[in-house]
């Protein structure tokens, strides 16, 4: 069985997707990320030759379920969840700049600085009326 990059593959009742696949003495090493509940965001090395019970996740099983909800509401909060829970790992801002509010850059700083930290907390104390709900609105959307 050959494994490349991109596919989805399950293992010890989880699922995984393969970051990098490398031969190895008629097997592989699979260097993976977990996308199920249990392992999700953490990154494993599995070994063909000692885990077996690998399988690969075909995407023509997929079973396609039409949503028939008035303008496809069940489709658009599945996609925004998905987003949300995705595990990004950038170094900008992704999903809060997109909220209903005026936004000044210097709102973007708090979490911006979190980031670079390696357990993101913040303390928040600017002046009256400068934002700072906006600015842990901005933190907790993009954590």
């Amino acid at each position: 069985m050959n494994f490349t990059s991109g596919q989805r593959i399950t293992n010890r009742d989880e699922d995984f997707i393969i970051n990098d696949a490398l031969n190895n003495n008629n097997g592989w090493i699979l260097k993976v990320e977990g996308i199920s509940e249990l392992v999700k965001g953490k990154r494993f090395v599995f070994d063909t030759n000692i885990d077996k019970e690998i399988k690969v996740l075909d995407p023509i099983d997929t079973k396609l379920i039409p949503d028939i909800d008035y303008g496809y509401r069940k489709t658009k909060l599945f996609i925004e969840n998905q987003m949300r829970n995705a595990s990004v790992y950038s170094k900008q801002i992704t999903i809060a700049h997109k909220a209903a509010f005026n936004l000044a850059t210097y709102q973007l700083e708090p979490t911006l600085k979190a980031f670079n930290l390696p357990r993101p907390r913040i303390l928040i104390a600017d002046g009256v009326g400068l934002g700072k709900t906006i600015e842990v609105g901005i933190f907790l959307a993009e954590m």
